[in-house]
């Protein structure tokens, strides 16, 4: 089994990687005190709540690296129509001079 990778319920299930450092060494984990479930990168040592169920803790990492790649697409998108916006109004003011 690779890093990220872990079975439960005999399906292997990948985590994505950090939602915030990009890294792919993420690891699930149940605390032997609570037996609660968390999913923490082991670069950054960013984590998700304490949670119920192995799934849900995995659930909630992988949603959130889901939304971070989401939000980094959208950003890049703004970035660009900036870039395009910024151009046209340079297009404007030589025009104008």
């Amino acid at each position: 089994m690779r890093t990220g990778e872990m079975t439960i319920a005999k399906e292997v299930v990948s985590l994505l990687n950090c939602p915030f450092c990009g890294e792919p060494l993420s690891t699930l984990h149940q605390s032997t005190g609570t037996k609660k479930w968390s999913v923490y990168c082991e670069v950054c040592f960013a984590t998700t709540r304490d949670c119920d169920t192995n799934w849900e803790a995995v659930a909630m990492w992988n949603c959130r690296a889901n939304y971070s790649m989401m939000c980094t697409e959208r950003l890049h998108t703004v970035e660009l129509a900036i870039d395009e916006i910024l151009e046209t109004l340079k297009g404007h003011h030589n025009a104008d001079t």
